[in-house]
């Protein structure tokens, strides 16, 4: 009986050591092999242009307009859009923010900024515009206006050592006709010549980019994406170093899996055995009895 006691709580220690075993390194695996998504966004940050009804044409023409959106690498980063143009004489230029594009406390120099009813954001400013140059590579120095304030979301995912990031839409929304916007005067456009910009953030020398819509830029350097009309990028990308890492501690995390599970084998193989013996000395006990109560009646006749 005491032997017996004794090997049932081998067992269950086994058991128990083994379970923990496997709970603890399963999690830590799972953790590693989990995948890492582009956060799923809505709205943007959408450029117009003040139109009238005699300029409209040359304007829509004539200027030439740059959104550029400049993500922090963490939320605590500082978010930043800037909008500039080159052409002849002066405009007025808007960004309308909705969505995940909007800001928290959002600041502005030299701008009007007002919430719409719609709950859209809404900055604009009159720019005096400089000629542009021949080549098309236009600085836009002093000829633009710039928000900035905190970000509502996070635009990275960042977990064992592999990345991923998205942004909402930035430049055109693709609207050229004149239209008027709730809560503003005027009438507005989408600008024919505009490029859009953004900078999501320098990668490290052992990251590798396995995805990028549109391409970036700036090669596997930087998350760096500038497009005609408007650009909505995605990106996931790994950093070598880390993955070579993780197979190694997945090799680790294997190893005692296998370790645990082969306690728990060998405590469900204890219990097995002695079911095994106690069958056993029952049913011998059994037989016994049976060959007393035999005798014991032979004797009474």
């Amino acid at each position: 009986m005491q032997r017996r006691r004794e090997r049932r709580a081998r067992a269950l220690t086994l058991t128990g050591v083994g379970l923990l075993i496997v709970l603890v390194f399963g999690t830590l695996t799972f953790n590693l092999l989990r995948d890492v998504r582009p956060p799923t966004l809505n709205g943007g940050a959408f450029v117009v242009l003040q139109v009238t009804r005699d300029d409209e044409l040359a304007l829509l023409g004539g200027t030439r307009v740059r959104a550029t959106a400049y993500p922090g690498a963490t939320r605590a980063g500082t978010p930043r859009y800037t909008v500039a143009a080159c052409g002849k004489g002066h405009v007025r230029l808007g960004v309308v923010l909705k969505g995940d594009a909007r800001l928290v406390a959002p600041r502005a120099l030299g701008t009007v900024l007002r919430t719409l009813p719609s709950g859209e954001q809404f900055a604009s400013a009159t720019v005096p515009l400089e000629t542009c140059s021949p080549n098309g590579n236009d600085l836009f120095l002093g000829t633009g206006f710039e928000v900035t304030g905190e970000w509502r979301v996070s635009f990275h995912r960042l977990a064992n050592g592999e990345g991923a990031f998205a942004f909402p839409r930035v430049g055109s929304n693709g609207v050229h006709e004149a239209f008027r916007i709730p809560g503003v005067g005027g009438r507005w456009a989408s600008p024919l010549l505009l490029t859009a910009t953004i900078y999501g953030a320098k990668l490290d020398p052992d990251d590798r980019i396995d995805l990028a819509k549109p391409d970036t830029a700036a090669g596997s350097t930087a998350l760096y994406w500038s497009k005609p009309g408007f650009v909505a990028p995605l990106a996931r990308w790994t950093n070598l170093r880390a993955a070579r890492k993780n197979q190694r501690l997945l090799i680790i995390y294997s190893i005692l899996i296998g370790v645990g599970a082969s306690l728990i084998g060998a405590a469900v193989q204890q219990t097995l055995e002695s079911l095994a013996t106690h069958g056993l000395r029952v049913r011998h006990q059994v037989k016994r009895l049976r060959s007393y109560t035999l005798r014991h009646r032979r004797r009474a006749d």
